[in-house]
């Protein structure tokens, strides 16, 4: 009897303190509306037993682009509480909500001692949403000179085969593509400070002239690259490092670089269009493009380009520096719409603090200075030149990182006219693109081995 009561006692502490909060909008999966139209946030915490819990003190914040910063608090009642906005402008809005003790100076915790929490978005006349910063009149320019200055260094390839029984029996067991699939590591000559580097794989004894090309490009961050064997198959397969260093290193290696000499590394040099860490990227971007044009085995008619974040940032480069690029897949991507602030909105990563936009207005010299250099790296300046690539672009907009509006300034300026975008309501900052991915396994399909 009472060990049946401690079951009864811990289900019902479970019952308590399993708390979960949500926050949807009156449009559910849809968060879409027009400027001036009231979006309305409707807040549920509900028990282990998804009964509503009342009377719990919320904190929130409002980011509603147009407008100041907000914050309030409201309590929780049955079965919903619910909180109205306005917003005059096309962007978006990012709503934070946690909850709180009575006190309201501590957060409540969940049974595994996290802070119970939330987000909730909308965005608000996607289709009008513009780049808040005028392209630099030179931006063609800029960029043809770089290709020139990578057309002066000369393609030196180096391929070193990489046992994947070896790389893979030692992580996933037996591999169905051992046998069927080769790879390697690669490392290219080119301009700026470091090469190309990367694993590729394509299927055994391919046929010359016979498969589409995949280039995948990295997020923020400093590891190795990864073997792409989930598209040895059907196709060949390039897997690029963002800072062309080596690969299959220990972690300690790229520790010691993101501590020491990669430390910010996105920061860096970007109060200078020519100085700016993104330069050397890019260049590596299109010298990857330029490889795999030059293998036997492309198809000569399909080379796609991934990437989710700064990955994405380098997939829109890609695509609109590389005319042959001919489908685009990318996931809440980066560097959109820097100039965002000056349109009253949150601007896309990345921009150091001493750059942020102030009322609509620069606040300092060194603010527009970094603004006008990082211009050359929008990615809605590099949108504006894809015109005939098959672009499928996400956002979410729950993404503090690189907020939905950002991203739809940058689709919205893509001329292509096959271009489609897939709005998350859930996720935040979020490697997801079910639609892109869909219709790039379907495409895959027919190459298969």
């Amino acid at each position: 009897m009472q060990q049946f009561s401690i079951v009864v006692l811990m289900a019902l502490l479970f019952s308590i303190h399993a708390q979960t909060l949500t926050v949807v909008t009156d449009k559910g999966e849809k968060p879409v509306y027009k400027t001036g139209e009231e979006i309305t946030f409707i807040f549920e915490l509900v028990d282990g037993n998804k009964k509503p819990v009342k009377g719990v003190l919320l904190n929130y914040r409002l980011d509603i682009d147009g407008e100041k910063e907000k914050n309030g608090r409201i309590v929780t009642s049955d079965p919903f509480a619910r909180i109205k906005v306005i917003q005059n402008i096309p962007g978006s809005v990012l709503l934070t909500v946690a909850a709180m003790e009575k006190d309201g100076k501590k957060p409540l915790k969940n049974e595994k001692g996290h802070a119970i929490r939330a987000n909730g978005g909308a965005v608000v006349s996607p289709e009008l949403i513009r780049q808040g910063m005028a392209e630099p009149p030179d931006f063609d320019d800029f960029w043809m000179k770089a290709k020139e200055e990578l057309s002066r260094i000369p393609m030196k390839t180096e391929l070193t085969p990489v046992n994947l029984e070896t790389v893979m029996n030692g992580k996933y067991g037996k591999h169905p593509f051992l046998g069927k699939v080769s790879c390697f590591d690669v490392k290219l000559a080119c301009a700026g400070n470091r090469p190309v580097s990367g694993y590729l794989v394509k299927p055994v004894n391919a046929k010359a002239k016979s498969l589409p090309g995949i280039v995948i490009f990295h997020p923020a961050g400093v590891r190795s690259s990864e073997i792409p064997l989930r598209y040895g198959r059907k196709a060949f397969a390039f897997d690029v490092n963002a800072h062309g260093i080596e690969n299959g290193r220990e972690e300690r290696y790229y520790h010691n670089l993101e501590n020491n000499e990669l430390v910010n590394y996105f920061y860096k040099g970007n109060s200078q269009r020519d100085s700016c860490y993104f330069r050397n990227m890019y260049l590596r971007v299109m010298r990857a493009l330029e490889f795999m044009k030059s293998q036997p085995e492309w198809d000569g008619k399909n080379l796609i380009v991934l990437g989710y974040s700064q990955g994405g940032a380098q997939a829109f480069a890609g695509a609109g520096l590389d005319d042959k690029v001919t489908m685009c897949v990318i996931a809440c991507p980066a560097l959109c719409d820097l100039g965002g602030g000056l349109a009253k909105r949150k601007p896309g990563w990345i921009l150091p603090r001493n750059a942020k936009v102030v009322d609509g207005k620069y606040p300092s010299e060194q603010s527009k200075k970094i603004h006008e250099a990082l211009a050359y790296y929008d990615s809605a300046n590099f949108a504006r030149r894809i015109k005939n690539c098959e672009m499928w672009v996400s956002g979410s907009c729950l993404d503090g990182v690189c907020p939905v509006s950002s991203v739809y300034a940058a689709f919205n300026n893509v001329v292509s006219k096959n271009k489609h975008f897939f709005l998350m309501d859930q996720g935040g900052h979020w490697n997801h693109n079910p639609s892109g991915s869909q219709r790039l396994n379907q495409f895959l399909l027919q190459f298969e081995k």
